[in-house]
């Protein structure tokens, strides 16, 4: 009896790759683009469109850093940062699927191949509707908050996301700024304690895509990374018709018992939670 022969099988198993939001305030940290520009090949990274306005007016920020709304230990080092940022974008163009982000229109968004188009206006509605939550105190707005709230948005509606983000290192205890802004505006941010088992499965898993990328380096050198998840069920429900916004920008439905328009609040009890990605005790 002779034994079988097989041609040469070969098998190549594929992971989805983690899909983060990249929260502006790291994005601006020092060697925020090096970081980013590291951990594309390895991660889908989202980018607020609103990040690239203030690229857009990098030499202004530049000059005057302090028009962005970034904390005092942060000016000095904002004109570096936009200057690899620009460098970036004008090597790269953020194109070949480097970063993906949602402009005004399909053409002027970066989408990965294959997803419904149809999240544009998913993520102007979210936008929008989370606008009407922001204070409108002056010290609560900004460019850098237009950042911020761009990226709630787009991590709320995009399936599986999450915001990469990180503690200011100027306030080891606090909960990074970006979460301190969800709470302002209203949205409860819950800190998951390292013996969270889910969070420790996952965590797990986002420290290889660092070790992968090349980026442990990052964190030795003092990043103090952390991750957001969103919870916002009422996202998932953005069918709303565009007939049914109003001229003062307040989304309205109709309630079929009171026949009558009610203001529509996709954010109502949406919660956010996050965990430090690195920890000095975490013992894992």
């Amino acid at each position: 009896m002779t034994g079988l022969s097989f041609p040469d099988l070969s098998v190549q198993i594929s992971q989805r790759r983690w899909r983060c939001v990249l929260d502006p305030n790291l994005a601006l940290s020092p060697n925020g683009a090096a970081f980013a520009r590291r951990l594309a090949p390895h991660a889908e990274v989202w980018i607020g469109s609103e990040f690239f306005n203030i690229l857009d007016s990098a030499l202004i920020y530049e000059h005057e850093p302090e028009l962005l709304g970034t904390s005092r230990a942060a000016i000095e080092t904002v004109p570096e940062v936009l200057r690899d940022w620009t460098r970036l974008r004008d090597e790269t163009g953020y194109g070949g699927g480097l970063f993906h982000w949602i402009g005004d229109i399909l053409r002027e968004s970066c989408l990965p191949n294959g997803m419904d188009e149809g999240i544009i206006a998913h993520w102007e509605a979210a936008a929008r509707s989370l606008d009407l939550r922001l204070p409108q105190a002056l010290e609560a707005s900004g460019p850098l908050i237009a950042a911020m709230r761009d990226t709630v948005a787009l991590c709320a509606i995009l399936p599986a996301a999450a915001i990469l983000t990180l503690r200011a290192p100027d306030e080891p205890q606090e909960a990074p700024v970006l979460c301190r802004n969800v709470q302002c505006w209203g949205l409860d941010c819950q800190h998951l304690s390292g013996g969270d088992k889910l969070a420790a499965i996952e965590c797990h898993s986002f420290r290889q895509v660092l070790v992968q990328a090349g980026l442990a380096k990052f964190v030795w050198g003092g990043l103090k990374l952390a991750v957001l998840h969103l919870l916002a069920s009422g996202l998932t429900r953005l069918d709303t018709p565009q007939d049914s916004i109003d001229e003062a920008g307040a989304d309205l439905v109709i309630d079929a018992r009171e026949n009558a328009a009610i203001r529509w609040d996709p954010w109502h009890d949406a919660k956010g939670y996050w965990y430090d990605l690195v920890s000095e005790s975490d013992d894992a």
